[in-house]
């Protein structure tokens, strides 16, 4: 696994690390050494992963290509669950309706942060 130091050099250094990290950390890493912009990478509705599924099933996430019925209900119930629980440490939201489509937004997130100001929490300063 990747350490908080590590993570915490790298940050000093002026560099940007893209995480994925499980979401009971999140209170761990949002705190003012490390200044995270928290990507939640939402599952697409029900509806939606079945027209993508018909339109080009290749674009979807592996594990979204042979989800059904009850499964993807679990997955968009899980998304949402995650998503109530720590909405506090989320910055932005990306819905993942393709591969491509997600990678592209990440970049425009990261493009964004890297290169433009941003506020953030007083207690962070």
């Amino acid at each position: 696994g990747t350490s908080y130091d590590s993570v915490r050099d790298l940050v000093v250094q002026g560099k940007v690390c893209l995480l994925d990290v499980h979401p009971q950390y999140l209170p761990l890493l949002c705190n003012g050494t490390l200044r995270p912009h928290v990507i939640f990478m939402e599952s697409a509705t029900e509806e939606r992963m079945k027209e993508l599924r018909q339109v080009n099933p290749a674009e979807l996430p592996q594990y979204q290509r042979k989800l059904h019925g009850s499964e993807i209900r679990e997955l968009r119930f899980n998304s949402e669950r995650l998503l109530r629980r720590y909405t506090e440490y989320v910055d932005t939201i990306i819905t993942v309706e393709s591969l491509t489509s997600a990678a592209d937004l990440i970049d425009q997130v990261v493009e964004r942060i890297t290169n433009h100001p941003s506020w953030m929490p007083r207690k962070w300063v």
